[in-house]
């Protein structure tokens, strides 16, 4: 999770400052990120990422939690897909 989480920070940072206009277009037309979606995007994967952090520290320090950490990441990685699908208007 941890991993995924940093990787998806890093492409949103990129996104966010390597896309101009006030509508960008993308998933071929169906998504557009205007400057406010840019910024949730990225305040979206930074929280996410602290997130990641915390549970990955606290499964290494509680041996017995790893089977709920699990379950946990994989729920954690969905909503994050839905929240950075759900930050972008739908056209």
């Amino acid at each position: 999770m941890l991993v995924v989480a940093t990787i998806q920070a890093a492409l949103a940072v990129v996104v966010a400052f390597t896309m101009t206009g006030s509508g960008t277009r993308l998933a071929a037309g169906h998504l557009r990120m205007d400057p406010t979606a840019r910024l949730f995007l990225i305040v979206i994967d930074v929280i996410f990422l602290g997130i990641a952090g915390y549970v990955w520290g606290r499964s290494r320090a509680a041996p017995e939690l790893r089977d709920t950490v699990a379950r946990f990441a994989q729920l954690g990685l969905v909503f994050m897909a839905a929240a950075n699908v759900s930050s972008s208007r739908t056209t």
